[in-house]
């Protein structure tokens, strides 16, 4: 059961669950070391629930009829009046009964029967948030919770292993309701505690039972079945679900929740993470960081994706204590198959110590990260990947089309959770369709540098500075023959004391060589409200179209076959001479054209503080421009390949008076991009050069950005902040100044 409320703004996905035949499910699942295969010990738990007790029946008995009554829950529950939280209770007593015949069975000699987590129906409590003060209303119906939890404190999501939610009646909408519920709860328990990697559920409508599991690459649950009609699943279920261990169950014991002194000396919980790292000589080594501020977790939200988390942190050394100086953690799952950011910022750092040019050289260095260390997580010796479930995107397995709820809301919460994106202020893309995921692993990297998210940034002199560094640092990775793929407001990141801001690009994690072909992946990369428009539609959109004339006596001759219903004639063939289209290359004019994208939405999705709209200004009008392009497809290509369409004069019309100029400048500067587009693309045969395109539009790119920051220099005092709603009236100056935080490379 949970409260509708923690959901109701979340904007719907259409998940395609796969279901995996019952066997192959149960297969994946954890065993206890105490059982050495899933389906004798299932079977040996399955005769000793058989066997009658003391003064009373056996837990388990077989009907004529081939079904299985449980002496703990004997009634169907939808024959029962109770609310389903006083029927559903009865699991508990299933769940013991259990408990009790895995202690009465033999065993492996000498491997110990640990119960790690108790089975507890929930009725309508909510657990505890140890790191959320959003509202988080989630109250599963049951779950296992760990047996060596503080049992005086209400019960913490950072102790709940799987989850479960039940309905009296079978039908399809309890179904669905029940699927959404569950899902919604693995997904807190992902996204509330930073220790998760996976997470295992629980849905019964009646006694049709299916076993639900997550990770960062899928979802997938079982195939229906009847606890009472096949027991062996439900015990075997609650086999791993109470005697597995931790770490089996989906928790990361390389990170470990310590207490520590907060402000005025209250506790607080940090986290010490390990880095698997490679040390001096080659060797590898574990260096421990204590965590200290929370900077982001937005990309932690949801089940599926990267899992983003970034804090600042130090390092801990042998006594406990932490030392030396601050850092940024930032710990994410990676497309396994990607070269890891760690490896291409070294590259990319090295590649410039070649650089003969000492400015060229330094416009590299002084804005990409210094790398500390990185590696790939490793448990008990091996990398943390993805890996239960793996193969069934090569099997035939039915589908259920959920609407899951699982986009996280975007909407500011608890410090360094929110976004600069807000619901509100934008076009809802089309609802997606989530199958699986590339496979990933889970990476770890710790950077010397921090600051805070370009899209945190109140001075608007002090944010086009900043993309003054990056189109200079941009052109240097360019010329050296990379490119970066996913430039966003919060992959630019504010470093430096007030008055000596500099600009760095960080999340390399899609960056590579221009040349480099990409392996296939399920999504595309980049941004998708900075993305330029061909990366989104992944396609050149700048070739020449050649058209042949067709002649009125072909088009007189096809009519006349048509009204004389006779088939058209084949198609000819495509002559050898002709060329077939060459497939999509990310290319720098896509860098520099997210670069503007950025750029406009610095002016078009903010307003000026303490500033009140003149009778030819309107905040409504901007924020309408705003929500067109960021993010709506047809608009942004408008703006790009329409010299001054609409969107731009209103635009225009919208802003403040000293904001026209910058606005007006940027508008320049995309014509001269998609002029670039028309000329780099010319040639339908080759792919764009890269070197052509920074060649042409190098030039450009300096000119406006300078003469942005030259107009900014006379308006310093031009402070800006997100739209505050639908209104005219002044927005309060906010003199709390900006604070070197970190930001999210996301």
């Amino acid at each position: 059961m949970q409260s509708s409320g923690s959901r109701s703004s979340v904007p719907a996905v259409l998940c395609d669950v796969p279901q995996l035949p019952n066997e192959e499910f149960l297969e994946g699942l954890p065993l206890p070391p105490f059982c050495a295969k899933r389906e004798p010990a299932v079977k040996a738990i399955v005769e000793e629930l058989g066997k009658a007790v003391k003064g009373g029946k056996a837990p388990l008995t077989k009907n004529k009829a081939g079904t299985y009554t449980w002496a703990a829950f004997p009634k169907e529950p939808q024959y029962h009046t109770e609310h389903e939280s006083t029927v559903f209770a009865q699991l508990e007593g299933v769940a013991n009964d259990i408990s009790g015949a895995i202690s009465a069975c033999k065993w492996i000699e000498g491997a110990p029967v640990k119960k790690y987590f108790d089975y507890k129906n929930n009725g309508n409590r909510k657990p505890d948030s140890g790191h959320r003060r959003d509202s988080n209303t989630s109250r599963p119906d049951a779950y296992a919770i760990r047996s060596s939890r503080s049992k005086n404190k209400g019960d913490h999501w950072w102790d709940i292993g799987p989850v479960g939610e039940y309905k009296k009646v079978d039908s399809e909408s309890n179904f669905h309701d029940d699927a959404q519920k569950v899902l919604w709860s693995m997904n807190v328990v992902m996204r509330e505690d930073p220790c998760r990697r996976s997470a295992y559920g629980i849905t019964i409508e009646n006694r049709t039972t299916r076993l639900w599991f997550c990770d960062r690459t899928r979802i997938v649950c079982s195939q229906k079945f009847n606890f009472c009609e096949e027991p062996e699943h439900l015990v075997s279920f609650f086999l791993t679900a109470m005697y597995s261990d931790e770490t089996s169950l989906g928790w990361d014991p390389t990170i470990k929740r310590v207490i520590t002194k907060g402000p005025k000396g209250k506790p607080e919980y940090q986290y010490d993470i390990t880095v698997h790292q490679v040390g001096d000589g080659g060797v590898p080594e574990e260096v421990v960081y204590r965590t200290e501020e929370l900077l982001s977790q937005l990309a932690a939200d949801g089940i599926l994706g990267r899992g983003t988390r970034v804090w600042t942190a130090r390092r801990v050394g042998a006594d406990g204590k932490t030392f030396g100086d601050l850092v940024v953690i930032k710990d994410y799952w990676v497309d396994s198959d990607r070269r890891r950011e760690g490896t291409i910022v070294t590259t990319l750092r090295d590649e410039a110590e070649g650089i003969k040019e000492e400015t060229q050289r330094m416009m590299l260095k002084n804005h990409v990260p210094t790398v500390v260390g990185h590696g790939d997580v490793r448990i008990h010796g091996s990398p943390d990947e993805t890996k239960a479930f793996r193969d069934i995107h090569v099997k035939k397995c039915v589908t259920i089309d959920l609407v899951s709820a699982l986009i996280p809301l975007r909407e500011s919460t608890d410090k360094g959770t929110g976004s600069h994106i807000s619901i509100a202020s934008f076009v809802k893309r089309p609802v997606k369709r989530i199958h699986v995921l590339d496979p990933k692993t889970h990476y770890r990297i710790v950077f010397k540098e921090r600051g805070h998210a370009l899209h945190e940034e109140k001075s608007l002199k002090v944010a086009f500075t900043v993309i003054r560094d990056v189109v200079c640092c941009l052109c240097a990775i360019h010329l050296l023959g990379w490119v970066h793929r996913d430039i966003s407001t919060g992959n630019i990141l504010v470093c430096g004391a007030p008055g000596k801001e500099r600009g760095l690009l960080t999340d390399f994690e899609y960056a590579k060589r221009c040349d480099d072909v990409d392996p296939v992946h399920q999504l595309r990369t980049g941004t998708e409200y900075f993305m330029s428009i061909e990366a989104d539609m992944h396609t050149y959109r700048y070739r020449p179209r050649e058209v042949n004339p067709v002649s009125a006596v072909e088009v007189s001759i096809g009519l006349g076959r048509i009204r004389a219903g006779l088939k058209q004639p084949p198609r000819r063939e495509t002559r050898k001479d002709e060329h077939r289209s060459l497939p999509f290359r990310y290319h720098p004019l896509n860098d520099y054209e997210s670069l503007f994208w950025v750029s406009l939405y610095m002016v078009a999705d903010r307003v000026v503080v303490g500033h009140v709209p003149g009778p030819n200004e309107s905040a409504k009008a901007q924020y309408a421009v705003a929500r067109l392009l960021f993010y709506d497809r047809a608009w942004r290509t408008q703006l790009i390949e329409v010299e001054r369409p609409d969107t731009a004069l209103n635009l225009l019309a919208s802003l403040h008076k000293d904001v026209v100029p910058v606005a007006d400048l940027l508008l320049e500067l995309k014509e001269k991009i998609y002029a670039t587009y028309l000329i780099v693309e010319k040639d339908p045969t080759t792919h764009p050069d890269p070197q052509k395109s920074v060649s042409l539009v190098v030039e450009p790119l300096f000119e406006t950005f300078e003469a942005i920051c030259a107009h900014l220099d006379k308006h310093d005092k031009l402070y800006i902040k997100p739209f505050p709603g639908y209104t005219n009236a002044p927005i309060a100056r906010e003199d709390d100044g900006n604070e070197a935080m970190g930001g999210t490379g996301n």
